[in-house]
């Protein structure tokens, strides 16, 4: 498995490295996926326009029972439905979403699918946004299933500076979001099963900066503030996490680039896997359209 994970990471280095040098003015394969309202990321917590990639992870943990393991996170949005009433928009897509980790300490293989909602008023430089999910998911490594319903509330907007804008600089590229929500949680397990309901405030930050005129690395940084409402036996109340990652990307397209190379630093806990605690720093070929 290490051998296999270090064979796709070279391989993904030597199949683009030629483009790094040399921009493409066509790009394809993201061009059919944006004509397709189809996307690739490494899951979608909050709004659709998020450019988190998803991932294909060797991981080092020296201080777990496993000192290098295999982990990906990848989920694809497909096609979206519009639709246009008078005060604004509504806009539905569904998301499929695959997590695996080869740690023996915390197995995963999990798959999972989810409807959203996103509806934003029509009519205001600042639009608010209000995003519903409802998702469902089942572990093989387990054999349990898990649900979600979830609420947030966020901004957009194409002034510069404010929520969800292409801020474009003397220096490169940033982008921003920030939410407020709420969620309900639910996990099989073996006695009784956990129902729990959580808040939370998160940002996502993007940011490119520019080498004589090519932006080619993008800084990202995923923070949650995240806090268990009620009482719950042996779960505690600050479910808080936060990631940051670097990517130098190989293909050649900018802040649209699809393909490369990051290290990320995780630690908190994990939502992707019942919430558990990890920390963990992860080298992993990236790939978003």
């Amino acid at each position: 498995m290490k051998l296999s994970i270090r064979c796709i990471v070279a391989a993904g280095v030597i199949a683009v490295l030629p483009r790094i040098t040399v921009a493409q003015d066509s790009d394809p394969v993201g061009k059919w996926f944006s004509d397709r309202k189809i996307a690739v990321r490494k899951t979608f917590e909050g709004g659709k326009d998020e450019q988190n990639p998803a991932s294909l992870f060797l991981v080092r943990d020296p201080g777990g029972q496993d000192k290098e393991f295999a982990s990906i996170d990848i989920a694809l949005k497909t096609t979206e439905k519009e639709w246009k009433p008078s005060s604004g928009s509504l806009l539905f897509y569904p998301v499929f979403d695959y997590h695996r980790s080869t740690n023996s300490a915390q197995l995963l293989h999990k798959m999972g699918a989810a409807g959203r909602f996103e509806y934003q008023l029509n009519g205001a430089s600042v639009a608010p946004v209000v995003l519903f999910d409802a998702k469902a998911s089942h572990d093989w490594a387990i054999y349990r299933n898990e649900a979600r319903v979830g609420l947030q509330f966020f901004l957009k907007s194409k002034r510069p500076g404010f929520p969800g804008s292409d801020n474009a600089k003397g220096w490169g590229f940033y982008r921003y979001y920030a939410y407020l929500g709420g969620e309900r949680d639910w996990f099989e397990a073996a006695g009784d099963d956990t129902t729990m309901k959580v808040g939370f405030a998160r940002a996502w930050v993007e940011v490119w900066p520019s080498f004589a005129g090519t932006e080619f690395l993008q800084f990202t940084v995923d923070a949650t503030s995240r806090y268990r409402i009620g009482e719950q036996e042996g779960i505690p109340k600050n479910l808080s996490d936060a990631t940051l990652g670097a990517t130098v990307y190989l293909d050649g397209h900018g802040h649209s680039s699809h393909v490369g190379i990051g290290v990320d630093y995780a630690n908190g806990r994990d939502a992707t896997v019942r919430f558990a605690r990890r920390e963990r720093v992860m080298l992993s070929l990236k790939v978003k359209f």
